[in-house]
């Protein structure tokens, strides 16, 4: 059983923690993003893969462009979709590195009951790193540590939609307002890299092995 440790910086996140080679190489990784079927869109235009692109435009690029922010473009990758019911309602994409593949799976055809889930975990030589059910999280040989994460706390009686918790939402536009406000570039999430995740999409739901 591990034990706790509290030697870690709590305030890594995990692209610094990539770069760092804190915990040494990257071994393997796995991205998962799974949710119940999206029905209430406006006359149901999400599950219409010609107007949304399905789960894969929709949800699955979440993961792949995060992916390609920390690792950059594979040498090369391998992706499966369904073929049975709704289009491009789950994708399965295997993207090989250097010396190192990562997974991304993305799927929205799920029950009602089933709850929304988005989650990763990356091996590295040294240690895992989880973003799962049980919080941010690094696993090493002798302990287990939760990452905690700086977050504002939402002040009133506001609720409902993004705005209810300081998020990730928040610091999204946080940040662009900061940036739009002092007249600064952005150059986090910016439209070039949007892009360049939008073409990479289109790669893997046009492939065929």
């Amino acid at each position: 059983m591990p034990i706790r440790c509290f030697n870690l910086s709590l305030k890594l996140l995990f692209g610094e923690i990539v770069k760092s080679k804190k915990y040494g190489k990257v071994v393997n990784a796995n991205f998962r993003r799974i949710s119940p079927r999206p029905d209430w869109g406006w006359e149901n235009w999400l599950t219409d893969a010609s107007r949304s692109g399905g789960a894969a435009q929709d949800l699955h690029i979440h993961d792949t462009d995060y992916v390609l922010s920390v690792f950059g473009q594979p040498k090369k990758f391998y992706s499966v979709k369904n073929t049975l019911g709704e289009t491009n309602s789950y994708i399965n994409t295997i993207m090989q590195y250097e010396d190192f593949a990562v997974s991304v799976e993305g799927t929205w055809d799920l029950p009602f009951t089933h709850p929304f889930e988005a989650s990763f975990r990356v091996v590295f030589e040294n240690a895992t790193v989880e973003n799962g059910a049980n919080g941010f999280m690094v696993y090493t040989d002798s302990c287990a540590e939760k990452i905690e994460i700086e977050k504002k706390e939402l002040k009133g009686s506001v609720e409902g939609g993004n705005i209810s918790d300081l998020g990730g939402y928040y610091n999204e536009l946080s940040y662009f307002c900061n940036r739009a406000n002092n007249r600064l570039p952005i150059e986090q999430a910016t439209l070039e890299n949007g892009v360049s995740s939008l073409k990479f999409l289109k790669k893997e739901l046009s492939f065929n092995a």
